[in-house]
């Protein structure tokens, strides 16, 4: 159930979202238009995190490494998602009516809902240099797409990656301070996992008598 219920509204903000999208006008096709919606990062996270959601509602024994790889990518992810919206992007963005419900969704409800689900009812994390290899190919694949797509196009998902206007090198630095973040994020998440894990133990030792 509780896995179901971060699946169903992780699920929704993105259809909600992609709708918004293609029938919103703007800029280009509506096929460009989610092109560059899917580019985007809180975007792929939040897929990340209703799929991983999906076949845990389905089974919490879930072993395999690329599973593993998988769930860590969306809990880091995600949270990432949230911190760096709520600290470098909030005060640019101001969408109006739907928009704005979808918007506090895919930035604050969603990676809320996803850590604290996790947090209480597990799966811990089982890391290892293979997990973390895995893990390791989405990120590094969704930057070399963001900025080959943005030399071809001159579209950036976010304004702190904008070659075109910060230049090679601040845009650099600011990927080494996302790595760093992301990094950080891991080990927290890890740790808190491992200390949650042993409540969720001597919770299931009381009850057990």
């Amino acid at each position: 159930m509780p896995y179901s219920l971060v699946a169903g509204i992780a699920g929704l903000c993105l259809v909600v979202q992609v709708w918004l999208v293609a029938t919103g006008g703007g800029d280009g096709t509506a096929a460009r238009r989610l092109l560059e919606l899917a580019s985007y990062f809180t975007i792929q996270s939040t897929v990340l995190v209703t799929v991983t959601s999906v076949l845990l509602a389905r089974s919490m024994s879930r072993p395999s490494p690329g599973f593993r790889a998988v769930h860590l990518d969306a809990l880091v992810g995600i949270t990432v998602t949230g911190l760096v919206y709520t600290v470098v992007l909030a005060d640019d963005n101001s969408p109006t009516g739907v928009a704005a419900v979808v918007d506090k969704g895919l930035h604050y409800v969603v990676p809320a809902l996803t850590i604290l689900t996790w947090l209480a009812f597990g799966p811990t994390l089982v890391l290892d240099a293979a997990v973390i290899a895995r893990a390791l190919i989405w990120p590094l694949a969704w930057l070399a797409y963001t900025f080959a797509h943005g030399a071809i196009t001159g579209w950036y998902p976010y304004p702190f990656l904008d070659v075109a206007h910060l230049g090679a090198g601040t845009a650099a630095v600011n990927v080494g301070w996302v790595l760093v973040t992301g990094v950080v994020v891991a080990a927290v998440l890890w740790a808190l996992g491992r200390a949650t894990e042993s409540v969720r133990t001597r919770v299931r030792r009381a009850a057990a008598g």
